[in-house]
């Protein structure tokens, strides 16, 4: 299941934006999968603190998500202009 989801955000964000993986290179490429795996991973720990009724500790795993996409979205970037400027 998940990987039709990932393979359906895929399709959209080249629909929308015109961007293809592929061009952008491996690291770019594992960048991207890992701030997806990321966020789900986060997500799906935050759903569970807020079970255990720690709904303020939802606000640290939202701060981890958002450094660790800002980081793998630089690296992303990094590698992808990288890899533009080789081809």
């Amino acid at each position: 299941m998940a990987l039709a989801v990932a393979l359906v955000v895929v399709y959209l964000i080249h629909r929308e934006t015109g961007v293809r993986f592929r061009s952008m290179g491996t690291r770019a490429g594992l960048a991207v999968v890992g701030i997806v795996v990321t966020c789900l991973v986060l997500f799906s720990v935050s759903l569970g603190l807020v079970s255990f009724g720690l709904h303020w500790s939802v606000a640290l795993t939202s701060v981890v998500a958002f450094a660790v996409t800002t980081w793998l979205a630089g690296a992303a970037y990094r590698s992808a202009v990288e890899n533009l400027r080789r081809g």
